[in-house]
């Protein structure tokens, strides 16, 4: 196909469509730089509210129900949050959270390579455990045993200052 009869090439013809075709590219450019750059500050992930933080989608929950009063209860062994960012390298991870069974729940909070673990029971509890991410993964997630369900209320990530 010859260029001057492409569709492309046609639509770039003027100058307008050329400065929007370049306006675009940048913003992407933008967009993409930005999500290499890690969180900063103290970032918390309310549950109760959705997957949203100062108005913001900053994260994607994947096995959660929806949200209720409480927080969101996991659907199955593996409860995922994922940050639109990546996480600092060293960053203090709290996780308020509850059982809804009787009994204690041993849950497994992974990291990229970091695994740490807590115990949640009947009433609600905030576990903080020290990360050390030096992969700069994005991802949250917590392993339970089968049949367990826990009720999530906030997931928070305060950086810690490297020394």
């Amino acid at each position: 196909m010859n260029l001057r009869q492409s569709y492309v090439a046609a639509s770039l013809r003027s100058p307008e469509a050329r400065a929007a075709a370049m306006i675009t590219a940048g913003v992407a450019l933008v967009i993409g730089a930005l999500a290499r750059v890690p969180l900063r500050g103290d970032v918390v992930v309310d549950l109760r509210e959705g997957d949203r933080v100062g108005g913001l989608r900053q994260v994607t929950v994947i096995g959660f129900w929806v949200p209720t009063a409480d927080g969101r209860e996991t659907r199955g062994p593996r409860a995922r949050v994922i940050f639109n960012r990546p996480l600092p390298a060293t960053f203090e991870l709290r996780i308020a959270a509850r059982s809804v069974h009787p009994e204690e729940i041993p849950v497994e909070i992974h990291v990229g390579d970091a695994v740490s673990r807590a115990v949640f029971g009947r009433a609600l509890a905030d576990a903080a455990v020290a990360i050390d991410n030096r992969a700069r993964a994005r991802e949250v997630t917590l392993v339970l045993p089968a049949d367990a369900t826990l009720t999530v209320q906030t997931v928070a990530v305060r950086s810690v200052a490297e020394g």
